[in-house]
């Protein structure tokens, strides 16, 4: 048994059983992308929503042969049929495993650091090809059985995948990226590989080749043009013929039956069917499945009537001075300093806007930060010595965003990235500006080296081609040449590519990062090379490291606030700053008169009603006429509606690239909550704490910090746990800082997954995730998207063609999770562009960056047909329709702040929830959601005051909505005018 299998079992038996678990069992009769494999009595091995099932023959009820926790997948069953061989994600990667017949006696037949996908036994049962990404690409690999040995039958830059042996065992079929891309064999009957060779090209995407048993045809699922199908290939080549199967056929292996039928799977069922009939014949399963949910206490949300003072948590990359005297950083808007021993700070800027990022100057007499004052993030300098608003200059002036600046050690230089993560580097004076790398999916901030000429920062590398994710490596750049190198390091990740590190030591000799739950020192040279194995300095989750001047102290931000850590030994001392803020709630009184009311709860509007506000809570709702105070601020609201303060369920900030601008932007279109999924954690907390204290405008904002997932990852902010040891470390952090939420990935394995469940929920946390299954079993309480990221390859929840079948259906209704479709990135957003070629004539539009107007205007919306989507709408019609709570999300901004709730509130109501119910799953579903229904989601007196106005009545017109023309959030009453001004 390995380290993570270990230690899994020794914190899952600490973690113990949930008790007062609510018990759902369910039938399901339905898979959506199920697979099944034939055994030579005629039984079948169905791969349903991640679990093994044995099923008879002739269908009926099926036994399940694995637990459900490995998301075990594509099985394929020996010639004898003793043994079941499947990839499994049991350890944290895909494997190769087999198990008995029976389901006894399971097995990883692979193992290591790689993905090892889609097992084909031999007909002779000694051999198992599959494709794996060892190389850096997928290739296709043979195990023998007897031997353990693995040998890899293709090699090269293309992906190689999903093989099938031909009946005599001579020769491999698969599915191939080569130029063409299409159906390759490759010879392994002689002792030397064959060089692979084309078989079939197809005119859409193929799938799992099956061979037929005398060898002249191959089967193989072809998807193009919103349809899939089963279509056969002579062994020889030739031009394809379609099988007429049931429509949205699944892409997995068919098994024949004989040279005259086949059985795959597709639309929900396992299916047999003649080769040349029309008809096929459905086998009917039950897999009985139970759901043993906990009940918890969520754990309350504060609204505060009174003033109340609040220690600073969201600071933002501390910086110790070149003379080791001072600590610059950013909190609440601004740029501060302050002591290296503690005490108070002084603020170096001080308005409304964006302030963060700060470095210091070789001198220490300037700081160089990043602000958005001019109306677009730019790199900015100022002088220490000057009070606030004096001895500053714009350094960069583009419409794009500047961001993460790092004074070279020399003086001459500032290295920052744009918008799109590309390295930049201008002269101090701003004559010269560079751009030395491409475009990445987010990287960290820019890291000198002692002798100014080398830059560092983590960058995204994928595994492979095929599928997106991979992890985060140093990348060394020379800003002479423009020459870049990957550092080579251990095969897991390090940190997130935000705050933590690299960051070279002032001598050029090392590196500081974190990773693994913990801070890292990696010895290199000059250049970065690496020279050393890196060691670990310190024991907790951190983020933003600095070295002093003589390389033996680093202050990085903890749950704690700011902390030095002292690298021998290795002592840590929290800084006494005793920074503060003020919640202030509103004050004063107002009354909407003579305003249709819908109150959010799902029933009808309400015509000539007058709600009363008080401070930041309604007073009453009652109608016009019944209250009368003639001294009271009057907003007219008659020809009106007025709504509960609308909530996003699912979006991320573009910190700190957006600046001020995010939160006019939400509120603007009447969007007074907003709930964010997976963000780094300090800087949502810079900009909450900013909102709160007044500094800048926006809505409230329910967080987490970064989506806790696997060895890979993909975003910019994903945490890459490896084992339950680094997980604990970020279960600390998120209970020290308060989220409001935690959100597991899509690389997370479920063991790993049901601990953060089971950790959360003693804490009053909810969780959300990709995941369906086992996920809702043992307790997860939201989903995120309609379809997502999946680790599989394809997804457990829609078909190719969009199409959900009963057991996604069943689990999520009956398991009453909260469920956040995002239709727009699936393919709504491109509808209403399509219908609306208007769209983004809408006049808030302008408080976008010029950056992203232009990424809109350059999207060319082109003609996107309403069936395409039709079957998302069926999928959330449907869960509704069998009580289950949709929720209002868009995950912004892959699709624009604010106007893209609004569209998706049409498209939810457009999918079946009409229009009150599409309101109700942006208002008071959501607030259930968040735990905080007491105070939000609904026009009731004693609630706070959330309120929209909006111009005409959303009831009759959903589009209605859009026409906002005031919001008021916690009472504060802002009009759309203001806003834009």
């Amino acid at each position: 048994m390995g380290r993570r299998a270990l230690a899994l079992g020794l914190l899952s038996s600490l973690l113990g059983s949930t008790s007062g678990a609510e018990r759902i069992d369910l039938v399901l009769r339905e898979g959506t992308n199920l697979a099944a494999a034939r055994a030579p009595d005629g039984s079948y091995v169905l791969d349903l929503q991640g679990t093994l099932w044995h099923l008879p023959p002739e269908g009926g009820t099926a036994s399940p042969l694995t637990d459900g926790m490995g998301d075990d997948r594509l099985p394929d069953v020996t010639p004898d049929g003793s043994r079941i061989v499947y990839q499994s994600y049991r350890n944290g990667t895909w494997d190769i495993w087999a198990v008995d017949s029976d389901g006894s006696n399971a097995v990883a037949l692979t193992e290591g650091s790689a993905d090892d996908r889609e097992p084909a036994v031999s007909p002779n049962g000694a051999r198992v090809a599959f494709s794996s990404d060892r190389l850096g690409s997928y290739d296709v690999y043979v195990l023998d059985l007897q031997s353990g040995d693995i040998v890899p039958v293709t090699e090269g830059p293309e992906n190689d995948y999903m093989p099938c042996w031909s009946p005599k065992g001579d020769h491999i079929v698969f599915v191939s990226e080569r130029e063409p891309a299409g159906l390759y064999r490759v010879d392994v009957s002689g002792p030397s590989l064959g060089q692979p060779t084309l078989v079939a090209s197809f005119p859409g995407r193929i799938a799992s080749p099956s061979y037929s048993p005398d060898g002249s045809r191959i089967a193989v699922r072809v998807l193009e043009d919103r349809s899939s199908s089963l279509v056969i290939v002579a062994a020889s080549g030739g031009s394809p013929s379609k099988v007429a199967t049931p429509p949205d056929v699944y892409p997995f292996r068919a098994d024949w039956v004989d040279e005259k039928a086949l059985v795959f799977t597709a639309a929900g069922s396992l299916w047999h069917q003649a080769v040349d009939d029309t008809e096929a014949t459905r086998v009917l399963f039950e897999a009985k499945v139970t759901l043993d949910r906990p009940a918890y206490r969520r754990r309350s949300v504060e609204f505060s009537d009174e003033r109340v003072q609040r220690r600073v948590k969201g600071f933002v990359r501390p910086v110790i001075s070149p003379d080791d005297s001072m600590i610059a950083y950013a909190a609440l808007g601004d740029i501060w300093i302050v002591p290296t021993e503690g005490g108070q700070s002084i603020p170096m800027t001080r308005d409304e806007h964006l302030d963060t990022d700060p470095d210091w100057s070789p001198d220490a007499s300037r700081l160089v930060f990043s602000s958005d004052r001019a109306g677009t993030m730019d790199i900015w300098i100022r002088d220490v010595v000057e009070p606030p608003g004096s001895g500053e200059k714009r350094l960069t002036t583009s419409l794009g965003a500047e961001l993460s600046p790092a004074w070279s050690p020399d003086g001459k230089t500032i290295a920052y990235l744009d918008d799109r993560s590309r390295l930049h580097v201008v002269s101090v004076d701003g004559t010269e500006d560079r751009t030395l790398t491409e475009s990445r999916r987010g990287a960290s901030m820019p890291t000198w080296s002692a002798d100014s000429v080398h830059v560092a920062m983590a960058v995204h590398v994928p595994v492979s081609t095929r599928f997106r994710e991979g992890i985060n490596r140093i990348l060394v750049v020379d800003t002479r040449t423009g020459e870049s190198r990957l550092l080579d390091q251990p095969d897991g990740s390090f940190g997130t590519r935000d705050g933590d590190g690299p960051v070279w030591k002032p001598d050029g000799t090392a590196m500081a990062m974190a990773m693994d739950g913990a801070l890292w020192v990696l010895p290199v040279s000059l250049d970065g090379t690496p020279q050393e194995s890196p060691r670990q300095i310190g024991g907790e989750a951190v983020d933003f490291p600095s070295w002093s001047k003589d390389g033996e102290r680093l202050v990085y931000v903890s749950p704690r606030g700011i902390s030095e850590l002292s690298v021998a030994p290795s002592t840590v001392r929290d800084l006494e700053l005793g920074q503060v803020y003020e919640d202030v709630p509103a004050g004063g009184r107002f009354v909407v008169r003579d305003v249709r009311v819908v109150d959010g709860t799902g029933g009808p509007a309400r015509d000539h009603m007058d709600v009363v506000v008080q401070g930041n809570r309604i007073e009453s709702v009652e109608p016009t006429g019944a209250f009368v105070d003639p001294d009271v601020r009057v907003v007219d609201g008659s020809g009106k509606t007025l709504v509960p303060g609308l909530i996003d369920m699912h979006t991320h900030l573009s910190l700190p690239a957006w600046g001020a601008r995010q939160g006019k932007i939400w509120l603007a279109h009447g969007v007074t909550s907003i709930r964010t999924p997976a963000d780094a954690p300090y800087r949502v907390l810079e900009e909450r704490e900013s909102i709160s204290a007044g500094r800048r405008i926006g809505p409230r904002i329910f967080y987490t910090g970064g989506a806790m997932d696997g060895d890979r990852i993909y975003y910019t902010g994903a945490l890459a746990v490896g084992d339950p040891e680094e997980l604990e470390q970020e279960l600390a952090r998120a209970r020290e800082l308060d989220y409001d939420l935690i959100k597991t990935y899509v690389r997370l394995p479920d063991e790993l997954q049901s601990i953060v469940v089971r950790t959360a929920h003693a804490q009053g946390v909810f969780v959300t995730s990709h995941e369906v299954y086992p996920a809702v079993a043992f307790g997860i309480d939201g989903i995120e998207h309609i379809r997502g990221t999946s680790r599989r390859g394809f997804s457990p929840k829609v078909s190719d063609l969009g199409r959900s079948y009963d057991d996604v259906i069943e689990l999520i209704a009956r398991s009453k999770v909260y469920f956040t479709p995002t239709v727009l990135i699936h393919g709504g957003w491109a509808l209403a562009r399509s219908r609306e070629p208007e769209l983004l004539e809408d006049r808030r539009i302008q408080l976008y960056p010029p950056f992203f107007q232009e990424d809109l205007r350059n999207a060319e919306p082109g003609d996107f047909p309403t069936e395409a989507i039709e079957p998302y709408f069926a999928t959330v019609s449907a869960i509704a329709e069998r009580g289950g709570n949709v929720l209002a999300g868009t995950d912004s901004p892959i699709v624009p702040y604010g106007l893209s709730l609004l569209v998706e509130i049409e498209q939810l109501s457009e999918a079946g929830l009409g229009p009150l119910g599409a309101i109700r799953s942006a208002t008071l579903l959501a607030a259930q959601a968040l735990g905080a229904a007491a105070d939000l989601g609904t026009i009731e007196p004693d609630k706070v005051a959330d309120l929209v106005l909006v111009d005409g009545d959303p009831t009759a017109n959903i589009r209605d909505l859009r026409k906002t023309e005031a919001v008021a959030i916690g009472g504060r009453l802002l009009t759309v005018e203001q806003l834009l001004r």
